[in-house]
């Protein structure tokens, strides 16, 4: 669990500026930057708020917000799938707005795994590998859009991730 954890926050980041670098050549650029600002600052206020579990009696309660944010997360996918993107960038963009969508899989997917961890260990367990799983796969397909993004011209990732 440790591990995911410390994935996350950076993971989070990364998709982030994957979709701040969507927002770039767009045909009404301003406008289209505004919005994914909007969507992607109330995603960043709900991820504030999310507690690093250490007491297992504490589970319960960090599942709840893992949950909101996965809502939240499922939220910002909606929002960034309305957005029209540049049209040399649509197949990243769509890859942006599943990834978002399977982030807040596992994000839900974590909250059901600490709040059965107390009474069925192995159980929860094996739901946090199955995740990281789901994990991973987000992860490469949004390396794989921001590696395109690049190809494309477009500019802003490697100053957003620092």
């Amino acid at each position: 669990m440790r591990r995911l954890s410390r994935i996350l926050p950076a993971l989070f980041v990364l998709v982030l500026a994957t979709a701040l670098i969507s927002a770039c050549g767009s045909v009404s650029k301003s406008q289209y930057q505004k919005d994914v600002k909007k969507t992607l600052d109330s995603v960043k206020t709900d991820f504030s708020k999310l507690q690093q579990p250490s007491d297992p009696k504490d589970f319960p309660k960090v599942a709840k917000q893992y949950s909101a944010a996965a809502d939240s997360l499922d939220g910002a996918a909606d929002d960034l799938n309305d957005i029209k993107p540049p049209s040399d960038v649509k197949s990243e963009h769509k890859d942006l707005v599943k990834s978002v969508h399977d982030l807040a899989t596992v994000f839900r997917g974590l909250g059901k795994a600490l709040v059965i961890e107390s009474s069925d260990p192995k159980k929860a367990q094996k739901m946090m590998t199955d995740e990281q799983q789901l994990l991973q796969t987000a992860v490469k397909r949004i390396e794989t859009a921001q590696k395109s993004y690049i190809k494309k011209g477009y500019k802003g990732f490697q100053d957003s991730a620092k």
